[in-house]
C-alpha cells in the first residue's frame, strides 16, 4: 500500500500578503511617484531587515529582480519591455533608495551551496578576517 502525499496549505501571514502585493502591483505605480521613492524603498528596506526569514521571503518572491528591472528602467539588453519615463526635465529620480534595498538584500543572500557544504565558490574573494 502507497501512502498518498499530503497537502498541507499554510495561510500566509497578513504582513506577507501585503508585501507581496506592495512588490508586484504597486512597484508599477512607483514610477510615477517617482519623488517619493524614499518612503516606497524605506518599507522595503525594513521589511528585509527584521530578519532572514523575511529576506528571504522577498528574495523567493521574486523582488530583487524586480526591483534590478524596475532600477535599470527598461535598460536590459536583448528585451523589449516598455517602460515609463521617470524624472522631468531638471530632475532625474533618486534611485539610491532602491539601490540601497537591492544591495541590502544581495548582500544577505546565503545560497544553497555556500548553507549545506559550508564551502565558498571560486567567485567569491576570501579575505582573512584580521584584514578587515
Amino acid at each position: 500500500m502507497s501512502h498518498a502525499q499530503r497537502i498541507i496549505y499554510i495561510p500566509l501571514a497578513a504582513v506577507a500578503r501585503f508585501m507581496q502585493t506592495f512588490c508586484v502591483e504597486m512597484l508599477l505605480d512607483a514610477k510615477r511617484n517617482w519623488r517619493r521613492f524614499e518612503q516606497y524603498f524605506t518599507i522595503y528596506k525594513k521589511f528585509a531587515m527584521v530578519g532572514p526569514d523575511q529576506r528571504h521571503f522577498l528574495i523567493q518572491n521574486g523582488c530583487l529582480k524586480k526591483l534590478l528591472k524596475f532600477f535599470i528602467n527598461g535598460g536590459m539588453p536583448f528585451v523589449q519591455d516598455s517602460y515609463d519615463k521617470m524624472g522631468d526635465q531638471f530632475n532625474d529620480p533618486n534611485l539610491s533608495y532602491c539601490l540601497d534595498v537591492m544591495w541590502y538584500l544581495a548582500c544577505n543572500m546565503v545560497t544553497t551551496n555556500m548553507e549545506l557544504k559550508q564551502e565558498f565558490p571560486d567567485t567569491l574573494l576570501c579575505i582573512p578576517e584580521d584584514a578587515i
